[in-house]
This record gives structure tokens, sequence and C-alpha cells, in this order.
């Protein structure tokens, strides 16, 4: 993957190839806080967000996990959620899954592959149950209730080969895609259903429920 042009981005990515534990995780996010910026200048009344944690809804199913070669769920319904980065403009609510991943990786409709063999997790059922949980938290404020209005994606922002071997269905619904390609996937999917969204609403609900945010551009 090349370098995305911009001095403090470039800086962040070289640091982020030193790094080889958990701290890549946080600063992948932060560039793509810092990439969705651009975007955000030209998006209209929007909010960007690096952070967000909601509860799990009771009776919704919990995230899966590969342990001891079996697939397994997880019950999350006594802790929280949390999405990498959220933007929201006036016609989607977009939920960003980042992996600083440094290796290939292949996703199917089943599981995601390392070369090693599969993850502990499947980064699509991850982001598909963030966008399920956000849903059941901030129904009311979507207009009619639609789930059409809320894009999870998957943004890899280290330097990794992606195969995508998904059915179509699922790379529309959860695309996946790399520090180069965001901008031009979010305006892509950035278009207009039948009525606007009132991103003012939607953070002032953020705000008032039992929800935790990071950092917030308005």
């Amino acid at each position: 993957m090349a370098k995305v042009s911009s001095s403090r981005i470039n800086t962040m990515l070289n640091k982020l190839s030193k790094l080889n534990d958990e701290r890549k995780g946080e600063l992948g996010e932060q560039i793509v806080f810092e990439v969705l910026k651009r975007y955000k200048k030209t998006a209209g009344e929007s909010v960007l967000i690096n952070t967000l944690a909601y509860p799990y809804c009771k009776g919704a199913a919990g995230n899966v996990k590969l342990k001891d070669n079996k697939f397994i769920t997880i019950s999350d319904s006594d802790t929280q959620d949390e999405v990498d980065v959220v933007l929201i403009t006036e016609f989607r609510i977009f939920l960003i899954e980042v992996k600083a991943y440094r290796y290939s990786i292949k996703f199917t409709d089943t599981w995601t592959y390392r070369s090693k063999g599969p993850v502990e997790k499947s980064i699509p059922l991850q982001a598909e149950k963030h966008a399920r949980h956000f849903y059941y938290n901030f129904y009311d404020v979507i207009p009619d209730g639609k789930e059409d209005y809320i894009i999870p994606i998957i943004v890899i922002a280290d330097k990794s080969d992606i195969d995508d071997e998904r059915d179509p269905k699922w790379k529309r619904y959860i695309p996946v895609t790399n520090l180069n390609m965001l901008n031009k996937t979010v305006s892509e999917l950035d278009k207009p259903l039948e009525y606007l969204l009132d991103t003012k609403k939607i953070l002032s609900a953020m705000r008032s429920r039992n929800t935790s945010i990071g950092r917030i551009l308005l």
C-alpha cells in the first residue's frame, strides 16, 4: 500500500510500521480519523468520532470467536460494544472497524484468515455486530427506523494484501478497503435515501444515553 499523501498522516504511518503490539490498533484508528477529516470537509453537515462505545442490547446475539477450532458465540449482554471510528453525514452513518494488520489477509463468507490460519474473530462478523447493536441503541433517531442508513466498513490501515472472496452481497453490505481507497469508498456509498439524517439529533442521542464518546469533530 502506498503512503497516503499528507505529512502528518505519513509520519503516523511510519510510526505504525515500527510497532508490533496492541498500540498499533489505537494508532491505526487515529490515522483513519485523520484520513476521514478530508472527506468530512466536503460532506456538508457531518460528525466524525474516534471511538464510540454503547451498550449491548439484551437478547441480541454477541460476538463469534474461534476457540479450540470451534466457532462459539460469546454473550456480550453485560458489556459495551465499541466502534473505532464513526462518520455521520446527512445521508449515512458509517461504522468503521479498523485493523492494523501487516500480513496478507483473506475474507470468506464464513471467516477471516491469514497465512498462519484463521484469526480469532471474523472481522466482517465483528463489523456486522457493531452495526446491529448500534441500530438497537439508536433506531429511534433514524428516519423510519431503517437499517439502510447504517453502513459498516472495514479498513486495513497498515500494509497488507487483501483477498476478499466473500459473496458479492456481503462485499456490498460490509465493504473492505485500505487507507488510499477509504475516502473514495465512503464517497461511493454516501448517497441519499428518502430522508436526510438529522446529525445533531443523532449526536444528542449519543450524548444523552449510556455511551462513551472519544475525540469528536463537528
